[in-house]
């Protein structure tokens, strides 16, 4: 999949498969999947990119922003969402199953 065209492919080399399997876990699919859900949602002008451009409640855009926002623009890329969601599951993993992460 390519969601950061200017990286070339971006390759899910996440999560970290865990041993003992975590009950919950997310793997590289359903992160992939998660994220093209969230753009699929909000990005309304088919920009590629989630922003005020958007049909999205300002409020909830800047929490949002807040936590994905990895280059400080104000948009949100695929490949921002992507990594974000990949954070969270990496962050919710060391979280509820530190045997095995």
């Amino acid at each position: 999949m390519e969601y950061c065209p200017d990286f070339g492919l971006l390759y899910c080399e996440c999560p970290t498969i865990s041993d003992p399997e975590c009950p919950g876990e997310w793997n590289c699919w359903d992160i992939t999947m998660i994220s093209d859900d969230f753009i699929n949602a909000y990005d309304t002008n088919n920009d590629g990119a989630i922003n005020m451009g958007d049909y999205i409640d300002e409020d909830h855009l800047d929490i949002v922003v807040e936590y994905c926002d990895f280059n400080n623009d104000g948009t949100l890329s695929h490949c921002e969402i992507f990594e974000c969601v990949e954070l969270c599951e990496n962050e919710w993993r060391l979280y509820n199953c530190p045997e095995g992460y």
